[in-house]
């Protein structure tokens, strides 16, 4: 499923409203979220304005894979994020003319797994343009 920012309010499972940003507190549903763009953005400076912005959101992705990500609407830009970080990297992107999508259903990360360090690091890093 995309969401757009008001539809990031909603669990897309059962469509309750929710203020979490992991898990519905109705049916448990995972609301973790990747970031999807619509189309590569093709011109290099507007790509580093964006890397900017997001870097500023998700300082451990670092600078250079934001960028790098931003040409690249094949793989998500950032994977197993809180929906509160979902909506402002969109918002940002917005902002610059960049259009990205929310997408659910990525799986909740195992606590202390590898993959769990993993998002935590990409929430953490999450790019904003």
């Amino acid at each position: 499923m995309s969401a757009t920012s008001p539809q990031l309010d909603l669990c897309p499972a059962c469509g309750a409203q929710s203020d979490s940003d992991v898990a519905c507190p109705r049916c448990g549903a995972n609301l973790l979220m990747e970031l999807w763009l619509e189309a590569p953005v093709a011109d290099e400076r507007a790509r580093f304005q964006a890397a900017r912005d997001l870097a500023s959101l998700f300082p451990a992705a670092g600078f250079s894979r934001l960028r790098d990500s931003l040409a690249r609407p094949d793989e998500p830009i950032a994977a197993g994020i809180p929906r509160g970080l979902a909506r402002l990297a969109t918002e940002a992107l917005a902002r610059r003319g960049i259009r990205a999508v929310a997408r659910t259903g990525v799986a909740a990360p195992r606590r202390g797994s590898r993959s769990g360090r993993l998002a935590a690091v990409a929430a953490v890093g999450l790019v904003l343009a």
